[in-house]
């Protein structure tokens, strides 16, 4: 699409005019349209763009994308929804490889990598699938090399934070899919139970 075509000049041609207001705009002023158009470009971005600052700033566009409803659009809710869970696993590829890369690693910049990999986790708490969160697991472990490495205590604070909401995230899911296949188990009983009764009071006429 044309912002396909916007998002990588800007991200990688360094006598482009674009400039990433044009796409907090849209972001900010039609979010299911921007999620839908943006979300897969800047994920690109955040992994190719030709400096860190704009790198970051791919990340911080991505964060105001992955918020879990649309308010001026509702009606394309679901379709925003489903095109920011079918983007997660590159996305979440995409967090671990910058908090791995010591370009990335200035406070600032790990701050935004830091702040974006909640807002997906928190996304992933409505949204997320086996998939999504077995993505979780490297994200987890290159949050807490960040942890170890970093002499910020901001930034050891926002990991401590993170890695502990990857934790409860993932225990929580678990608890629903261990509710989900119980609930599965249970069904085909109850249904049986009920023809059994029926079959039983034919016989008794």
């Amino acid at each position: 699409s044309i912002y396909d075509a916007c998002v990588h000049e800007w991200s990688t041609k360094k006598s482009t005019k674009l400039q990433a207001v044009i796409f907090d705009d849209l972001a900010t002023k039609c979010q299911s349209a921007a999620k839908l158009v943006l979300t897969a470009p800047l994920i690109e971005g955040s992994k190719n763009a030709r400096n860190a600052f704009l790198r970051t700033e791919c990340f911080r566009i991505l964060t105001s994308l992955y918020i879990l409803q649309a308010p001026d659009e509702k009606s394309d809710v679901a379709d925003d929804v489903s095109e920011l869970k079918k983007q997660a696993v590159d996305f979440t590829k995409s967090l671990v490889a910058a908090l791995r890369d010591e370009e990335m690693m200035k406070a600032k910049r790990a701050r935004e990598i830091v702040k974006c990999a909640e807002r997906l986790v928190k996304f992933a708490n409505i949204h997320g699938d086996a998939t999504i969160w077995s993505g979780f697991e490297e994200l987890q472990t290159a949050t807490m090399a960040l942890l170890e490495k970093s002499e910020s205590s901001a930034i050891q604070s926002a990991c401590k934070k993170l890695e502990s909401e990857i934790e409860s995230g993932a225990a929580l899911f678990e608890k629903k899919n261990v509710a989900k296949k119980m609930e599965s188990v249970k069904s085909p009983s109850s249904s049986s139970k009920k023809k059994g009764k029926k079959k039983s009071k034919k016989q008794k006429k």
